[in-house]
């Protein structure tokens, strides 16, 4: 009879630890379902809003040409360009600025977003572009804060960088406004020098080209270079390459070959565009590009440095 109640006991507690366990495998699976589920919506979504956006735009009345030059008119397409790039940037650097103090984190975002926009207008003794179109100031805190403190809204984000369209979309929205920046530090550099009236102009060049170039630039890659410490101006990292041959492209054309301002801003925000998307054939061109100049200069071939934590 001992021997029948411990069988009993065992046996009780055995199917009761078993319901147990099937409950809460039951609970786990349900959990991992929504779980589940809740990614396939947010990836689903990620994908169907860029194409959103893009039918926004269209409708709007946006033309191509005023689009890809930021300069267009139509309700609210200049805005969501703008903000575009703000959360491409902060996207970027949340891995960065995720664990650091509010006003740390804020910093390094602006500073990535519009560095050059700074410390170009500075040398030729301009005001910084982010206190003249004080817009951008707010766009990127508000850009930096619902990628690092609003979770949702954050992982939505991710997400959506992720899937082809949002990348698309995300790459437009960067090339426009970068390309923005350095013709924009181009032409001030170029205006700024023929202004000058305290001190005497160059003797043999009456056409200035290192102040052009130098804030062209800058304004494409300041902000890297004062926070990437680990590259910094190695030369091997596409956004650097890009800020040095977008400008000389740029003055170039319009210089010396004649071409009109916004033509030649159409150009080189397209070449951008096309650059980011395709990678691998970029990367192979611009390598082959570099080793013959390597070559014929004799300079120090540029090497991608590691990054530290990746």
């Amino acid at each position: 009879k001992r021997h029948q109640g411990l069988n009993t006991w065992f046996g009780g507690t055995f199917h009761r630890g078993h319901s147990l366990h099937q409950r809460v495998s039951g609970i786990m699976d349900n959990k991992i379902a929504a779980a589940t589920g809740a990614n396939s919506k947010l990836q689903v979504a990620a994908l169907i809003v860029p194409l959103l956006v893009a039918l926004f735009i269209v409708v709007r009345g946006s033309h191509v040409k005023s689009f890809f030059t930021f300069t267009e008119t139509a309700p609210w397409v200049w805005e969501m360009t703008a903000m575009g790039y703000m959360m491409k940037v902060a996207i970027d650097q949340l891995d960065t600025v995720k664990g650091y103090y509010w006003a740390h984190g804020v910093f390094s975002v602006a500073l990535m977003a519009f560095g050059g926009g700074f410390l170009a207008p500075l040398i030729v003794a301009h005001s910084p572009v982010p206190l003249v179109e004080e817009t951008y100031v707010w766009m990127v805190v508000v850009a930096w804060y619902v990628t690092v403190h609003v979770p949702r809204v954050s992982q939505f984000l991710v997400e959506m960088n992720k899937s082809k369209t949002g990348r698309v979309m995300f790459i437009v929205f960067f090339a426009i406004f970068k390309t923005n920046q350095i013709v924009g530090g181009c032409e001030l550099g170029a205006s700024a020098v023929p202004a000058e009236a305290l001190l005497p102009h160059s003797r043999y060049f009456r056409m200035p080209w290192a102040a052009p170039l130098l804030c062209g630039f800058l304004s494409g890659c300041g902000g890297g270079l004062v926070l990437d410490k680990d590259q910094g101006l190695s030369g091997g990292k596409w956004s650097i390459r890009a800020s040095f041959f977008a400008p000389v492209f740029y003055y170039v054309t319009t210089r010396i070959f004649g071409v009109e301002k916004l033509n030649a801003k159409l150009a080189t925000c397209l070449i951008r565009v096309i650059s980011d998307l395709f990678p691998t054939p970029r990367d192979q061109v611009v390598g082959r590009m570099t080793t013959v100049g390597y070559r014929l200069t004799g300079f120090q071939k540029a090497t991608i440095l590691p990054v530290k934590g990746k």
